[in-house]
């Protein structure tokens, strides 16, 4: 069972396959001007260093949120177009989940971070035991006096949202496990095998991603207008 992951709900853009719960390859890189061109590069690069084709794969796997709009929807439509290319299912692999996979450390408790905006983050927390990844804290959208408030015992951060400049006591309140250009997609490719093999896969033409953020509109008010 061969599947390729996408990342890039992220200012990290990452691919990575996996074949039979082992990652063949993978890439990640920092980016700055969208993820289009790197997005494919690293694809070529990892199906090369793997020694198999498109058409060898048996899925492709895709964050799916949630994190950066512009990121997402780059990524996914990178990944329909493959699937439809190559007649293979899609994966939707939700973002948080998928980055909890990148952590293979047991009895620990681990919280994915992706920026939302205006200072606030995506967050969960999950606890990693007997090769399970349970959630016992949901999605949430927080700020950063959240996370300088809060301190667990033995709590890992993935994700992109400190990897930037952030404060002495914060670094040493947490423990980062990815620098700034891990190939994040390995958990998502962990986690996008297991969805494949339930059989939970998605329609690609119906298949949106999963923002999770209020959008508010401005009301637009006559008399203010025209005062």
């Amino acid at each position: 069972m061969k599947l390729l992951a996408i990342e890039t709900s992220t200012s990290i853009c990452s691919v990575a396959l996996i074949q039979d719960r082992l990652i063949l390859a993978s890439q990640g890189e920092r980016v700055e001007f969208g993820h289009s061109t790197p997005l494919a590069e690293m694809t070529k690069k990892v199906l090369e260093d793997s020694d198999i084709e498109i058409s060898q794969l048996d899925a492709l796997g895709v964050s799916i949120g949630p994190g950066s709009l512009t990121g997402l929807r780059i990524g996914l439509a990178f990944a329909k177009g493959i699937c439809s290319a190559a007649t293979i299912p899609i994966v939707a692999i939700p973002t948080l989940t998928g980055l909890v996979y990148n952590i293979l450390e047991e009895g620990v408790l681990i919280r994915p971070i992706v920026s939302a905006k205006k200072g606030q983050f995506h967050t969960a927390l999950y606890e990693h035991k007997s090769e399970t990844y349970s959630e016992i804290e949901s999605h949430d959208i927080i700020s950063s006096d959240f996370l300088n408030k809060e301190i667990f015992r033995r709590t890992i951060l993935i994700g992109e949202a400190f990897t930037a400049s952030e404060s002495d006591s914060m670094s040493k309140m947490y423990e980062l496990d990815v620098d700034d250009n891990s190939p994040i997609a390995e958990g998502i490719a962990r986690l996008g095998e297991k969805m494949l093999l339930k059989g939970e896969t998605s329609n690609i033409a119906e298949l949106e991603p999963e923002y999770k953020m209020e959008f508010n509109a401005k009301i637009w008010n006559r008399e203010k207008t025209s005062a």
